[in-house]
């Protein structure tokens, strides 16, 4: 009898799994069914535990274990753990954005400089004569896609603050022939002229230059101005420091000046992290050792954020004198039909103090500061052509913001006032647009300085035209807590609303304003509290008033005897 063929080896090895033990076929498929299901609990439990927290991975984790083997279960978790990992994406991080490094001081200027030209073309594709309102259209398109979105970035890259004592000098010229003897004169009388940097905006007439308004009512040919820049570095004095990279400059032409303001606010942009910002005009003399003085006014002030401010003394004072004089002070604002014009700048008090004297205001041919004023209250690029109103809008920010203002202990710096028949910025403007636009320009522009101090015929849908406001609350009034602009329009005697002006005595009187009455002890001299200090017409006016009552008693008693010597037939 032939043997059977024996089946395929494969057959056997699966018939032989199939019979182990001799558990049939379904309760085999059964258990493994079981074990998968029970492989997909646990990487549930993981995957929750991964998801989650641990916690709820714990508590899966013994209840799973209430029905396995411990070692088994740790074995089985791992691997399917591995499993899970291996296969599932990570979770995705949350980007942190990189801090960009600090713009180059060349990028800056070249960025500038070149922004600059590009306003300057699109300017003179209007048609003359200009409206007001196609050169403010031009302006503000043009910052508004360029300027402002580059002035955000720079605020977010701009150079770490020193402290090493530098100072940031920050110097507008415009057209000025007294520009290189105030570089000169600031170099030269500095304590540590080797700590001094230098900010230059230079607005020069290249061609085509005419002078200023002269006696007879006409504008005449010129030369060229001198390059303010390159003629101080040509210097005994300039040459060091220009060489070391202490004197930055930013050029204009005489058609693309923007008034003040705005010079101002190109000049800050050129601050590469010196500790301490000083502003000043293009046309100043200086006392010796000015610097370290205006430093040690600023730390000597009460204030965590001082700001010391003044206008300087005309230049025509020999310094020297004020050295044992206390310094002038700013107390008297009052309303213009354009804006808040500051006024009533004399010297008040009778005894120089070393601690400086609280202020209302600043004035803006003198500033110092912590060089931090820069970022936490940037100038505001969307104010062209603006000359009144630039001090009143940045007093109220810096305010709101924190700062306290004083006057200097000491004058250390002189200002030339009268600069008759030399060239004025608006005479540009009217050359290169329209006789007379700067007039309304200035009006139109002053709408977004009115309307952030709160006027309220220039609230928000009463401006002439809503680009007047555009990015305005990021150049708006600070945010410091207890300092609302509100507040500040009290302290300084300016009702917006009715235009009424409150004489500001503690001004006057040397003292410190409502609400700062713990400095009070900080201002008395000798036991007695300082009182304001008469000026020379009201003296004379004091002196004449005694004397014209003396004479009028002397009067009224030689009246009874002029009668009796007159009287007829009387014998002695």
């Amino acid at each position: 009898m032939v043997p059977p063929t024996p089946p395929p080896h494969h057959q056997v090895r699966r018939k032989r799994s199939r019979q182990a033990f001799g558990v049939p076929q379904q309760v085999v498929a059964g258990i493994i069914l079981l074990l998968w299901l029970g492989v997909l609990l646990v990487g549930v439990a993981v995957c929750h535990r991964y998801d989650t927290t641990s916690a709820a991975t714990s508590t899966d984790a013994m209840t799973f274990s209430a029905t396995a083997n411990r070692r088994n279960l740790r074995e089985v978790t791992s691997a399917v753990t591995a499993l899970v990992v291996s296969d599932s994406q990570p979770p995705v991080p949350v980007p942190v954005p990189e801090k960009k490094p600090a713009l180059a001081l060349d990028e800056i200027v070249e960025y500038l400089e070149g922004w600059i030209t590009q306003l300057h073309k699109q300017l003179l594709d209007i048609p003359r004569p200009a409206a007001v309102e196609s050169v403010w259209e031009a302006f503000h398109n043009l910052t508004e896609q360029t300027l402002y979105p580059w002035d955000q970035e720079y605020l977010t890259r701009m150079p770490t603050r020193r402290t090493d004592g530098s100072i940031f000098l920050s110097v507008i010229s415009y057209r000025d022939e007294h520009c290189t003897n105030t570089l000169e004169q600031a170099y030269a009388q500095a304590q540590d002229p080797d700590n001094l940097f230098v900010g230059l905006v230079q607005q020069n007439c290249y061609k085509d230059c005419r002078t200023g308004l002269q006696e007879d009512g006409l504008y005449h040919k010129t030369d060229p101005d001198p390059d303010c820049y390159e003629t101080f570095c040509q210097t005994d004095v300039g040459a060091p420091h220009c060489q070391a990279g202490r004197v930055r400059v930013l050029r204009m032409e005489e058609p693309e000046s923007l008034g003040p303001y705005m010079a101002r606010y190109l000049a800050s942009k050129i601050w590469y992290g010196e500790e301490y910002y000083i502003q000043i005009d293009s046309h100043m003399t200086f006392a010796q050792s000015w610097d370290a003085i205006s430093i040690s006014s600023l730390q000597k002030a009460p204030s965590n954020k001082p700001v010391i401010s003044h206008y300087p003394p005309s230049h025509k004072f020999d310094l020297k004198t004020f050295e044992r004089l206390p310094a002038s002070r700013i107390c008297g604002p009052i309303f213009t039909p354009n804006t808040i014009r500051l006024e009533g700048s004399q010297i008040w008090d009778i005894w120089k103090l070393d601690t400086p004297r609280f202020a209302p205001v600043l004035g803006a041919g003198y500033v110092v500061a912590q060089s931090s004023i820069l970022k936490e209250v940037p100038y505001d690029p969307f104010l062209p052509w603006v000359f009144m109103g630039e001090e009143i809008i940045l007093s109220a920010r810096l305010w709101t913001a924190g700062y306290d203002f004083f006057s200097p202990a000491q004058a250390v710096l002189g200002h030339i006032y009268n600069r008759e028949h030399t060239p004025k910025f608006w005479e540009s403007v009217h050359r290169a647009f329209t006789p007379g636009l700067y007039n309304e320009m200035q009006e139109l522009v002053g709408e977004r300085i009115k309307h952030q101090l709160d006027y309220p015929e220039y609230s928000r849908d009463m401006v002439a035209s809503s680009s007047i406001l555009t990015a305005s609350d990021q150049y708006a009034m600070g945010t410091t807590a207890d300092r609302t602009l509100d507040d500040y329009m009290k302290m300084i005697g300016m009702n917006t609303t009715t235009k009424e002006v409150t004489r500001m005595e503690w001004c006057e009187h040397g003292q410190p304003p409502p609400g700062f009455e713990q400095y009070k002890h900080l201002y008395e001299h000798k036991g007695r509290t300082s009182v304001r200090r008469k000026t020379l017409a009201q003296k004379v006016a004091s002196v004449a008033s005694k004397v014209l009552v003396v004479v009028l008693g002397l009067l009224l008693l030689l009246l009874p005897l002029r009668k009796r010597w007159l009287r007829p037939g009387q014998d002695n």
